[in-house]
C-alpha cells in the first residue's frame, strides 16, 4: 500500500527526520517557508545518503508564514491529490502554530490518516488514539549536526585516549595545583603567539618567568618545569598519545569530565574537542564534549576557571545552531564557591544551561543533576 507522509518543517529539523525514519512511508512531502527551506534541504540529503528514501520519493511545498489562503489554498491541494487508498500519515510537529492547526482541519475527515507528534525526547504521540510509541531510530550525533547544516570538520572519540593518557591528565592536575599561575603562562598561554606557536609547530618552546614547556608532536611529549613562589621547583616529562594536546589549553580537564561522564548510565557516545566549520556568524566553532544519551544530545563546556561570562552566551547559542532545541547543555567549571562562579550559575540560568562545580560536589551529584533535566523540556 502507497504510504503518503507530510511534514511541516520550521526550523527543528531532526523531528522531522525522526518520523520518517520511525514510520518508513513510500513518499514525503515537506512543507515548508522560505526561511526554512535549507532544513528540508538538509533532511532529504541526509536521508537520501542513508539510503532511507530516494529523491524523487520526495516533495517540496512552500508556504507563506503571514497569508492564511495561501496556506490553505496549498494545503487543500495536497489532500486532494492524494490517491483513493493510500495511507497517510501528518507530522504536525514543525512549522508554525497556524499551519498545524490547518493541516490538522483539512486532513482530519479523511480516512486512513493517522496524525503525529515529536517530543523532545524523541517520543512519537498518535494523535488520534492519544498512543505514544519510543522510537527504535538510534540517535547518532553526526546524523543530527547534519541536519542542522553543521557537519563536524573533526573530533576525538573518548575510546581513543589510553591509560597512559588518563595518568597524564592526573599529573597535569598535580602540576597545575603546586602553581596555578606558572601551569597558565606555559600550559594556557594568553598571548596569540605563544598559542598559535603551539598550534601550528611540531616542536617548541614556551618559558614565563623561571618556568618553562617544551613539546615535541612526533614524539607525543611535554617536559615541564614548574617554580612556585619562594623559588619551589616541581617538573614532569609527560609522554602518551594525547600529552602535547591533553597539557596545554586545558584539554587535561576536559578529558577529566569525560572519563567521569564515562561512567553515566546514560551516556552513549562521547565526543571531545568537536569542531564545526564557521557559519551564520557563529560565536563558537568547537564544543568541549558532546555526549549521545540514546534520546538526547548534551553539550559540556569546560572551564577550569571562568573569566569571560560572555562565553556562556555564545555556548548556549552554539548548541541550538548546532543541534536544535531539543539538546541540553552543561557548564562545568574545576573552581565553585567563588564570585565569579555565582555570576556564571546566574548566566547559566539565563540561558537554560545546567551549571556544575567539581570541586564541592560529588560524581553522584552530577549525574542526579543530569537524569533530572533529561525529561525536562527546554525553553523555547
Amino acid at each position: 500500500m502507497e504510504h503518503i507522509h507530510i511534514a511541516l518543517v520550521g526550523g527543528q529539523a531532526y523531528p522531522i527526520y525522526l518520523a520518517i525514519k520511525a514510520l518508513q512511508p513510500t513518499k514525503v512531502v515537506l512543507m515548508h517557508s522560505v526561511q526554512s527551506e535549507t532544513d528540508a534541504n538538509n533532511i532529504i540529503k541526509v536521508l537520501e545518503e542513508e539510503g532511507a528514501l530516494m529523491k524523487e520519493q520526495f516533495e517540496k511545498v512552500c508556504l507563506s508564514t503571514a497569508k492564511m489562503d495561501d496556506m490553505v489554498d496549498k494545503i487543500v491541494d495536497q489532500e486532494s491529490i492524494i490517491p483513493e487508498g493510500a495511507h497517510c500519515s501528518v507530522n504536525l510537529t514543525g512549522g508554525t502554530k497556524l499551519w498545524s492547526v490547518l493541516l490538522y482541519k483539512i486532513f482530519q475527515n479523511r480516512s486512513d490518516t493517522d496524525f503525529f507528534y515529536v517530543d523532545q525526547n524523541c517520543m512519537l504521540y498518535n494523535i488520534d488514539n492519544l498512543q505514544k510509541y519510543e522510537s527504535e531510530v538510534q540517535l547518532d550525533a553526526n546524523t543530527i549536526f547534519k541536519l542542522y547544516g553543521s557537519p563536524v570538520k573533526s573530533y576525538t572519540r573518548f575510546e581513543e585516549y589510553t591509560k597512559e593518557d588518563f595518568d597524564v591528565i592526573e599529573r597535569i592536575e598535580s602540576l597545575r595545583k603546586f602553581s596555578v599561575e606558572a601551569y597558565n603562562g606555559v600550559g594556557n598561554p594568553m598571548n596569540r603567539t605563544d598559542a598559535n606557536k603551539i598550534r601550528n609547530q611540531k616542536t617548541g618552546f614556551i618559558q614565563y618567568q623561571d618556568s618553562y614547556a617544551e613539546w615535541d608532536k612526533d614524539a607525543n611529549r611535554v617536559e615541564v618545569s614548574l617554580y612556585g613562589r619562594k623559588g619551589i621547583h616541581k617538573s614532569d616529562i609527560l609522554e602518551s598519545p594525547h600529552a602535547v594536546q591533553l597539557f596545554f589549553s586545558c584539554h587535561w580537564f576536559e578529558l577529566k569530565v569525560a572519563r567521569i561522564l564515562s561512567r553515566w548510565k546514560y551516556a552513549k557516545q562521547i565526543l571531545l574537542n568537536v569542531e564545526f566549520p564557521y557559519k551564520n556568524n557563529n560565536p563558537k566553532n568547537e564544543i568541549d564534549i558532546v555526549v549521545n544519551t540514546g534520546k538526547r544530545l548534551l553539550f559540556v563546556e569546560c572551564k577550569t576557571q571562568i573569566e569571560d561570562m560572555t562565553n556562556i552566551d555564545k555556548f548556549s547559542k552554539a548548541v541550538k545552531n548546532y543541534s536544535g532545541m531539543a539538546s541540553k547543555s552543561l557548564f562545568i567549571s574545576y573552581v565553585s564557591g567563588t564570585k565569579k562562579s555565582l555570576l556564571a550559575q546566574e548566566k547559566c540560568e539565563q540561558n537554560d544551561v545546567m551549571c556544575f562545580g567539581l570541586e564541592h560536589h560529588s560524581e553522584s551529584d552530577l549525574f542526579k543533576m543530569l537524569e533530572q533535566s533529561l525529561n525536562e523540556l527546554n525553553k523555547k
